[in-house]
């Protein structure tokens, strides 16, 4: 008897992959086996493999993804019905003046730079799935669920004011509100802290180029924490925020901004697809695995000097 799984979700990418019964228990004892006498097992194999098999063990298959944006129609992304495309104050998160967007062969171009000195870091403009009182359906973003954000991005040019402001950035809000707010400069990708007294620093980040290419990027939500993967392996992760205490848009659950959401910072990038993955519960087994990796490459935002 043979069993199959396709659509492995926790892959950079949620595209089809079929691994027989015979292959993963294989993978299962290559893991345990490589656990036990301390050698290190690829991250991108851990993904790749240990997320088949559980699945498996689980007796599910990964669930089908939901198609936020998809460049193959040649629409913009407010024609297709899963995004607004917020600018010229539209709503009070995009509240400056306005941004502009253009489809290119890869997607969609999203750029706010195009607002002349003296306010040139006036711009804000982004893709979002509310913009109340409009609010679009939206898949359950269910943390204790899990579920995976995929996304294509090439950062063409940011530049910024502050230290903790980024011209791109991706906003995901839970349906229980809690969420993580990712910023993206050419050199780095990191997280936006958030307290009473100390309201959106500069958190956990990690070196990365963002220009060279247009890179999907997969942002997974399990309970309390998030990881950001990249070809397969995590390059960034942390615990989960919870920034309602700001009001719109944080305090709007199953929530999603792709854009430029701050006046101290501008940016042209270019996004291809964009979609959901819902993940089963038995992800959590690959945070252990995960922990490790996610250590080692993190960036402590206190070492960074200020920008000036």
């Amino acid at each position: 008897m043979q069993t199959t799984v396709s659509r492995v979700g926790y892959a950079a990418r949620h595209r089809v992959s079929v691994v027989d019964y015979r292959l993963c228990e294989r993978a299962w004892r290559y893991y345990l086996r490589s656990t036990l006498m301390g050698n290190k097992m690829p991250p991108r194999n851990i993904l790749r493999f240990i997320g088949a098999v559980t699945l498996l063990l689980a007796g599910t298959q990964a669930p089908a993804s939901d198609i936020l944006f998809d460049p193959n129609p040649g629409t913009l992304p407010g024609a297709q019905g899963s995004l607004f495309f917020c600018s010229g104050g539209a709503s009070a998160l995009c509240a400056g003046p306005d941004g502009t967007q253009s489809l290119v062969a890869e997607g969609v171009v999203l750029d706010s730079t195009t607002i002349a000195a003296p306010n040139e870091n006036a711009g804000q403009v982004g893709f979002a799935n509310s913009l109340p009182p409009l609010i679009l359906p939206s898949t359950a973003l269910d943390r204790t669920a899990g579920f995976t954000l995929n996304f294509d991005l090439r950062v063409d040019f940011e530049s910024h004011a502050s230290n903790d402001r980024a011209g791109f950035s991706v906003i995901v809000i839970s349906n229980d509100l809690r969420g993580i707010e990712l910023g993206f400069w050419s050199d780095e990708v990191w997280a936006q802290n958030w307290a009473p007294g100390d309201e959106f620093t500069h958190g956990e980040g990690v070196a990365f180029d963002t220009t060279a290419a247009l890179t999907t990027y997969s942002l997974g939500i399990l309970d309390n924490g998030y990881t950001l993967s990249v070809g397969g392996s995590p390059v960034l992760g942390g615990a989960l925020r919870d920034y309602s205490a700001e009001g719109v848009p944080y305090e709007i659950g199953n929530f999603v901004f792709f854009g430029d959401d701050t006046s101290r910072a501008r940016a042209v990038v270019t996004l291809g697809e964009i979609a959901f993955v819902p993940l089963p519960a038995s992800f959590l087994l690959l945070v252990p695995a995960l922990g490790g990796v996610l250590a080692r490459r993190r960036i402590n935002p206190a070492a960074q000097a200020p920008i000036t």
